[in-house]
């Protein structure tokens, strides 16, 4: 057997490990909520029924509040992650141009990436309300600093040996950036743009939660307050439902080289 037939094999052998152990974990929880339920007699406000739990989600299906509520999160998700992207984008690659603004930029894009952004958000409320425009604010500069960081790195991280064969090439300013740096860079760049994903989901669903009059956070806040444990664990798994197929819609956004290395 070649040696690619070899790594393809124990590629598949990996794959199928992760995923039996996925589902090992996922049975773990189904028979710790069952029992929690059951013989561990724990409150229904606490841990509610599997099943009064999946009746509310399939209900949730047929609702068009849920729906409006998705539809609120989803707007506010997307629009957050693309500005945060592009913007994250420029200024890392104007401060990547010279050694000067990449020491001036980026101590700065490393205190916006650990500071916690919920400070502000009182701020932001106060400027913009609490309409859709501040959970867009807020989820953007919570996304921004992350992607800008990991763009600037993966700039200034260049495999010299790239620039010098473009050079011997005679490869234009231009050239060397969209088709030398920029290509070499789109792995770190890709794991920064994952990590902002991330982040916008999570920002934008906790805004929700400390202010708003619609979205799946909203909701959740909601059915929490009112006491309704079985829908709020139903909002959950909507919510669920939604990072997964936002995290299958970015892996399949990304090419394969690229999805490996980030």
């Amino acid at each position: 057997m070649s040696a690619t037939s070899t790594q393809a094999v124990r590629g598949t052998a990996r794959r199928i490990k992760a995923n039996v152990l996925r589902l090992a974990a996922l049975i773990a929880l189904f028979a710790v909520w069952g029992y929690a339920q059951g013989p561990g007699g724990a409150s229904t406000l606490i841990v509610p029924k599997i099943g009064d739990v999946f009746d509310e989600f399939l209900q949730f299906l047929e609702n068009r509040a849920v729906y409006d509520a998705l539809w609120v999160t989803l707007t506010e998700l997307v629009i957050s992650l693309v500005i945060a992207a592009l913007s994250a984008f420029v200024v890392a690659f104007w401060a990547a141009r010279t050694d000067l603004r990449a020491k001036v930029i980026e101590p700065l894009l490393v205190w916006g990436y650990l500071v916690p952004h919920i400070l502000f958000y009182p701020l932001i409320i106060l400027w913009l309300g609490v309409g859709m425009s501040s959970k867009i604010a807020y989820a953007t500069s919570s996304a921004f600093f992350p992607i800008a960081f990991n763009c600037l790195r993966a700039f200034r991280g260049v495999d010299p040996k790239y620039v010098s064969v473009g050079r011997a090439y005679g490869a234009s300013k231009r050239q060397m950036d969209w088709q030398i740096k920029f290509r070499a860079a789109v792995p770190m760049a890709a794991a920064g743009l994952r990590i902002g994903c991330a982040l916008t989901l999570v920002t934008v669903l906790v805004a929700e939660m400390l202010s708003a009059t619609n979205g799946l956070g909203y909701l959740l806040k909601f059915y929490s307050q009112s006491f309704n444990t079985a829908r709020s664990y139903a909002i959950i798994l909507v919510i669920l439902l939604v990072v997964g197929i936002f995290h299958l819609l970015i892996s399949k956004l990304l090419p394969k080289n690229m999805e490996g290395q980030a």
